[in-house]
């Protein structure tokens, strides 16, 4: 990339996905990118030309930068999975052994650097097996349990995900030719790969939540940087700086067009300007638990709507205190959540109508439910439900 321009156009329109895999955002995948894009720079540099010699120090930061994505997200590393594999088959090319020995050492040796102070943290909450349990055998069990690396799997939701908006596709059609024209650069063939493997990666989720496809994201800049580039190229060859600007202003009309235009954008359109909608909704299960609570009361709030709490200035006292639909297959946590009830039962138990109702999260939230109507037939509970929420009242001390 030679102009500003061309990194800048590119940069907007690589993000415009993202608008609508946000979706409300506060996503663990959101967070991953900074860290993403922080090691894609650093591969640049030597893919570019920019650096000649591998530096034990770079591949350190990259180590680091992977276990931080590492300690969001598992499936978020691709980037270091793609590039780092690459740069060792090419020093092993090389036959420089020392080398690709110092690389794997300092990627390692930084990830540790990212994983020491989570290690050591846990370990001094007693809590390092319920981490490893909580985030690596929960998270696996969940990905098998909706299919995880099974082919079949795999390309539905790689071709779901990709669909969902051209501009994931579109810069890897154009980047084909580009390349193949220009006849230089052939590592740019990498972002193909790039692209499988985030593909493969956001489909190990097993289900078509569009956020598991932020991590493509990061796949885009290049790809189109590099056809923008070669366009400018031309046009500046055919008609000079006029043939130039002629094409730069033709390239933002488009860009504006297509934010009109693109109907995931306009989906999001649609999503803000019911935010007020929402609000209102949270406003009257605010209203609900301050006149039914008393400072110092606990609640539990289901339906992932953690905002409650600090809204409403009460806390849970369950360290389950965001229920989710992985309560359909460990009977363990809805367990867990029951006894939560029957021995320190919060003040107040508030459920989203919605989710009640058959709203689809798994059927968990409909068999907690049931299991309150018993405790309320006993005696324990007083129960509320309107157009929007249900809530269980104590009426134990």
């Amino acid at each position: 990339i030679k102009h500003r321009f061309e990194a800048l156009v590119s940069a907007c329109l690589s993000f415009v996905p993202l608008i609508y895999f946000l979706y409300g955002g506060n996503l663990s995948e959101e967070w991953s990118l900074p860290f993403i894009y922080a090691g894609l720079y650093i591969y640049l540099q030597y893919f570019t030309g920019k650096r000649r010699e591998i530096r034990a120090l770079d591949v350190a930061a990259e180590g680091v930068l992977c276990g931080l994505v590492l300690m969001i997200r598992v499936n978020g590393a691709c980037v270091f999975a793609v590039f780092s594999v690459v740069l060792l088959i090419w020093l092993l090319l090389k036959k420089d052994i020392s080398g690709a020995v110092k690389c794997i050492v300092s990627f390692f040796a930084g990830v540790l650097a990212s994983f020491l102070p989570f290690a050591i943290w846990y370990a001094s909450k007693g809590a390092l097996k319920e981490m490893w349990e909580v985030y690596i055998s929960f998270n696996m069990y969940y990905s098998e349990l909706h299919g995880g690396f099974s082919p079949g799997n795999v390309i539905s939701l790689s071709v779901y995900f990709i669909t969902r908006d051209p501009m994931l596709w579109l810069p890897f059609v154009t980047l084909l030719p580009v390349i193949l024209l220009e006849k230089k650069d052939y590592w740019r063939f990498i972002f193909y790969l790039f692209m499988g493997v985030s593909c493969l990666c956001a489909a190990m989720g097993g289900q078509p939540h569009v956020h598991y496809a932020m991590y493509l994201i990061p796949c885009l800049t290049v790809p189109i940087a590099c056809t923008l580039s070669a366009l400018l190229h031309f046009a500046s060859k055919k008609g000079g700086n006029i043939g130039a600007i002629a094409l730069r202003c033709v390239i933002i009309f488009v860009c504006v067009a297509y934010l009109r235009w693109d109907p995931p954008v306009g989906e999001q359109r649609h999503v803000f300007s019911r935010l007020k909608t929402i609000a209102s909704e949270d406003q009257r299960m605010l209203d609900h638990i301050a006149q039914n609570t008393e400072p110092g009361d606990d609640i539990l709030v289901t339906g992932l709507n953690a905002r409650i709490y600090y809204a409403s200035g009460h806390l849970c006292g369950s360290r389950r205190f965001i229920q989710h639909f992985m309560y359909d297959y460990d009977g363990a946590l809805m367990k867990e959540m029951l006894d939560y009830v029957d021995t320190d039962s919060p003040r107040l138990i508030i459920l989203p109508l919605r989710n009640v109702d058959g709203d689809p999260w798994g059927e968990w939230m409909t068999a907690f439910d049931s299991e309150l109507r018993k405790r309320m037939s006993e005696g324990h509970f007083v129960r509320y439900s309107d157009d929007v929420f249900v809530a269980y009242r104590s009426v134990e001390d």
